[in-house]
């Protein structure tokens, strides 16, 4: 899920007519969509002995796989656009 990024402004800056002082990312108004950029994305460092930490606590941790988890994966591969990379 994307949450996107965004600008809180100053509750005391908040002009009247607006609805609240979250601005979306690269926009001017409250509830103004945002552009989206090709490849668009953050990215994050992580620290490499924290990464190591979590992989070896949870390494071995088995993964439940039900049905409807199945069934959830298959509709969102019918959703994947066609020629995009995969992570």
């Amino acid at each position: 899920m994307d949450g996107d990024l965004g600008h809180e402004i100053d509750a005391r800056e908040i002009p009247d007519d607006w609805p609240t002082g979250y601005i979306p990312l690269r926009k001017s108004t409250p509830y103004e969509l945002p552009r989206r950029e090709a490849d668009e994305g953050e990215v994050y460092r992580l620290e490499p002995a924290l990464v190591d930490w979590a992989f070896r606590l949870t390494k071995n941790v088995a993964l439940e796989d039900t049905p409807a988890m199945r069934e959830q994966r298959a509709a969102m591969r019918s959703m994947r656009t066609p020629g995009r990379r995969r992570v």
